[in-house]
């Protein structure tokens, strides 16, 4: 998951990341004096312990003043380079066989930074270029044949698989800390929506009810009223594990059949994939808004809803009438753009709307069950 200008956890991380190549950094070069008399090529070593520490330096100073800089794919790739080549540099500058690397720790630092701001598979990837750089290094520049007498292999291989599971860790670990902040700034936001409603439509749909006349309005503002109350103050918070979505396609339809009148016949190929709640309730908001569209100015008071997993596993659901239909490319997008189209592009899902004046209406919506987006409906 790659880093944004409000990824908060993502720039602590990477300020973290800026102390621990700088601690990494000292201890090399620690090293590094205590081992220069017995350098092949000293000077070579020190022109990078140099760079990498004036890196460093900056780091840490941009950790304090602009974290936000950090996630500047270009100094990433810096950080990438001068470890690298510090890797590929020591069997040059030291001879083969020594324990301690010219590198030291420090490769950890690009590699934690790389799990912050790009994710698991570029982690891989970066572990793979560090082993390769690492097996370069030991075979030298005389590509001595010790290196698999000896095991130095197994020491390369046990350093990128180090890389890699140092990031697949840290990447996973970022993941669920970001979706615990999600979870946390939508309970706060919601509390807040409460009490601002709490004091306002609340009240004035128990007021309808108190004093409507008209029994059908008096239900709709009692079913309005228990659905809101629902959503803002269910123990537990919002569901993250995933839904069936079948009821809730069916409740939808019961609604609208409710509200409307309408006859609507709900068929469901099974299985269909689990959703998380937010993707649920897009779906059938979706719904919801294509069958007051019917009911509002199709002229029928039939609708069918349809839903089934395509071959990728995704939700496809669509919602058709056989009723005067319109021209989508003449007719008002306002009603589809607020309550359809945005509902869809905030779970990375799509939309489309086919109609035809005389000939129906269709709207097809699609729900991706993973974390890519489905953009294969695009509207003309």
């Amino acid at each position: 998951m790659a880093t944004t200008g409000e990824d908060v956890i993502g720039r602590q991380v990477l300020a973290g990341v800026a102390v621990l190549r700088a601690l990494a950094w000292v201890w090399l070069a620690i090293v590094a004096v205590a081992g220069t008399p017995g350098m092949r090529q000293p000077v070579v070593a020190w022109v990078l312990i140099v760079a990498t520490g004036a890196w460093s330096g900056y780091a840490l100073v941009l950790a304090r003043s602009r974290p936000a800089a950090l996630v500047d794919r270009r100094l990433l790739v810096l950080d990438v380079a001068l470890a690298g080549a510090l890797l590929a540099a020591d069997g040059f500058v030291h001879e083969l066989g020594r324990s301690q690397s010219l590198a030291g720790a420090l490769p950890l630092a690009p590699v934690l930074a790389v799990a912050a701001v790009a994710g698991r598979r570029w982690v891989l990837a970066l572990a793979v270029a560090f082993g390769l750089a690492r097996f370069a290094s030991a075979v030298g520049l005389d590509g001595d044949p010790a290196l698999w007498k000896g095991g130095t292999w197994l020491s390369v291989l046990t350093s990128a698989v180090l890389y890699a599971l140092a990031g697949v860790v840290a990447a996973g670990v970022l993941d669920r800390l970001r979706a615990a902040e999600g979870e946390v700034a939508f309970a706060r936001a919601r509390e807040r929506v409460a009490r601002d409603l709490h004091d306002g439509m609340l009240q004035t749909l128990a007021a309808v009810q108190r004093r409507a006349d008209d029994p059908d309005l008096v239900h709709l503002a009692r079913s309005q009223e228990a659905e809101l109350r629902a959503y803002l103050f269910e123990p537990g918070g919002r569901a993250t594990t995933p839904v069936a979505v079948d009821d809730a396609l069916r409740r939808a339809a019961a609604v609208a059949t409710a509200r409307f009148g309408l006859r609507v016949d709900v068929a469901l190929v099974s299985p269909l994939p689990a959703l998380r709640l937010e993707q649920v309730e897009a779906v059938t908001g979706a719904v919801a808004e294509a069958l007051a569209n019917v009911a509002k100015h199709a002229g029928v008071d039939r609708a069918t809803i349809f839903a089934e997993a395509d071959d990728a596993g995704d939700l496809v659901c669509s919602v058709t009438d056989q009723g005067r239909g319109f021209d989508p490319s003449t007719a008002t997008r306002r009603g589809l753009a607020a309550s359809v189209e945005a509902r869809m592009a905030a779970i990375g899902g799509s939309s489309l709307v086919s109609s035809s004046a005389g000939g129906g209406t269709e709207v097809r919506l699609a729900a991706p069950t993973g974390h890519r987006s489905v953009r294969w409906l695009a509207h003309p």
